[in-house]
């Protein structure tokens, strides 16, 4: 995920569902929400919620911007 490049990531919460604050020099601070991949309930739950972004009211409420997977670090020897 270049798009993430150069943030640092704090645990707000853990379990099935992880939140993460993201911060960098210079740049705009982010939430990142994960599921972990075992649990697909919790992966249907974050489609779903994403589904929904249009409906979010952004005065309120911090609005998805992408719903990405990621299988982790590769390796590009394999």
């Amino acid at each position: 995920m270049n798009e993430l490049f150069g943030y640092i990531f704090s645990p707000l919460r853990e379990g099935s569902i992880a939140l993460y604050r993201g911060s960098g020099n210079g740049l705009a601070p982010i939430l990142l929400v994960a599921a972990e991949e075992t649990s697909l309930g919790s992966v249907e739950r974050l489609q779903h919620e994403y589904a929904l972004k249009s409906e979010i009211d952004a005065d309120w409420a911090a609005r998805p911007v992408a719903l990405t997977h990621d299988n982790g670090p590769h390796d590009a020897g394999a």
